[in-house]
């Protein structure tokens, strides 16, 4: 921005399952800012009448609270799989070493293992694992087990899987890159209002149907 500091920006998509149909609303305020948005966007879009509702997200545990308290019609909160993904590859460049076939090898059987049978399987196999490690290598495994444990009850990828649930948060992820890309850039400087009113004018472009549902309606100064 102008004054050089760094400006965050949060969003929440509403989307169905072929992602067709989205719907994304974003601030530059605080973590209540964007659940007070939240429950409003979930009230226009009727969410408490869909036949199966359900968040699929990071683990951050101020994103669990806010969907905890505002939309407490959810049937279940999801950690987006790409994200355990990740801590799975940290841990196993740890254990064998970055690029290496073992390292990879181990990666996948962690992830099957998730997929398959669960989080409890999972932080047993990792139990195991930390008694025959020292060093380095244990505390990879033992932040590995902590994370998983931190998020048992949004693991249960098996039960996910079987519901048709998508454990995945793509479109979520797709749109924090498109709204904020013209925000971003080698000399670009914005103050706060002017991301605000952007990140709107970007939402509502990227909604489905919005932008010519908006603009004929829209009052003129």
């Amino acid at each position: 921005g102008w004054n050089q500091r760094w400006k965050e920006a949060k969003l929440v998509t509403f989307y169905d399952p072929s992602g067709r149909y989205q719907h994304t609303a974003a601030t530059t305020g605080n973590h209540k800012v964007l659940g007070r948005i939240m429950r409003r966007e979930a009230a226009k879009l009727r969410l408490d009448k869909a036949d199966r509702k359900y968040s699929v997200s990071d683990g951050a545990q101020w994103i669990s609270r806010q969907y905890s308290r505002q939309l407490p019609m959810l049937d279940a909160m999801i950690l987006d799989y790409y994200h355990l993904r990740d801590h799975a590859i940290v841990c196993s460049k740890s254990l064998f070493g970055e690029g290496t076939a073992r390292a990879k090898q181990w990666r996948k059987g962690f992830c099957r293992t998730m997929l398959r049978s669960g989080p409890l399987e999972a932080l047993t196999e990792l139990a195991v694992q930390i008694k025959r490690h020292r060093g380095h290598k244990r505390r990879a495994l033992q932040s590995l087990h902590g994370y998983v444990a931190r998020h048992t009850q949004m693991l249960d990828y098996p039960r996910y899987l079987a519901e048709g649930f998508q454990i995945g948060s793509g479109p979520t992820e797709s749109q924090c890159k498109g709204l904020t890309e013209r925000l971003k850039g080698r000399g670009r400087r914005w103050n706060s209002n002017a991301v605000d009113a952007h990140l709107a004018l970007s939402c509502l472009q990227s909604n489905y149907g919005q932008w010519k549902a908006y603009w004929p309606k829209a009052s003129m100064p």
